[in-house]
């Protein structure tokens, strides 16, 4: 395989040009945190730092910006220069290794992490030029998407946004504060807590008074224990749950069963 300088200079330069547009768009996802999942190194511990998004730039940026101009060239005519585009990918990390020893990041980053992010990037970017777009080159076949295909993939495009956005606004809407309110979850324990204190009261204020006869905080901390625990099991044992159970004992009196709280 022959390579002119020509190629060399227009993958240096092309390189050059989705370095800068990496380092563009990380920092455009870096200041909206809430949108993207982006981070960098801080000498604070950031445990909320996600690299996700770094992680989407450094390995699918590259590849797609080659299948883009390769779509570019093929219109132009410039096949040969089509197929020098193999050097693309590991120029572009050449240059940020450059930038990483400039900027004496060499002693912070994970270089077990980058080298796994070096072979996947390289490895997707040749196997999609020597897979697919050199394939489609040597058939005359066109690299981008037919017009009438591009269309349709803007539809589905748009209509899987429209779908998502409805969903979020319908998983907003059926988030578990609208379903269940604070307000009627108070009013459940409250009303329940209304109808133990009348029944119960008495006895659970002396069985607390007989355990802790000094203790006020520990009274006080029993007696809500005790209403807490009542209140829920009356929950999980609805009327017709407890009538069933009563007659399942009335059939069976020895069997040893817990009945709830009887009203």
């Amino acid at each position: 395989m022959r390579i002119s300088i020509t190629d060399v200079a227009v993958n240096f330069v092309l390189a050059a040009l989705i370095f800068i547009i990496n380092s563009f768009l990380g920092t455009i996802q870096f200041k909206h945190p809430s949108m993207f999942q982006y981070g960098e190194f801080a000498f604070a511990s950031d445990e909320g730092n996600n690299l996700s998004g770094n992680f989407f730039l450094k390995i699918i940026n590259p590849t797609i910006f080659m299948a883009v101009v390769s779509a570019v060239m093929q219109h132009f005519k410039c096949d040969e220069l089509c197929r020098s585009l193999w050097m693309l990918i590991p120029m572009y990390w050449f240059l940020r290794l450059i930038y990483i020893i400039f900027r004496n990041y060499i002693r912070i980053i994970n270089k077990r992490f980058e080298i796994i992010t070096v072979i996947s990037s390289i490895a997707l970017g040749e196997l999609v030029l020597y897979k697919l777009i050199l394939p489609l080159l040597d058939l005359k076949q066109p690299i981008f998407i037919p017009l009438d295909e591009f269309r349709n993939a803007i539809w589905f495009a748009i209509i899987a946004y429209v779908g998502k956005t409805i969903w979020d606004i319908c998983r907003n809407s059926l988030s578990s504060e609208r379903v269940y309110p604070a307000k009627q979850r108070e009013k459940l324990i409250n009303d329940r807590y209304d109808v133990f204190s009348k029944k119960y009261g008495n006895e659970i204020l002396q069985l607390a008074n007989e355990l802790y006869p000094g203790g006020i905080g520990k009274r006080s901390d029993l007696v809500c224990l005790v209403y807490a625990i009542m209140i829920y099991e009356d929950y999980n044992r609805p009327v017709l749950f407890r009538v069933l159970e009563y007659v399942k004992k009335s059939i069976s009196p020895r069997k040893e069963m817990t009945l709830g709280i009887i009203r």
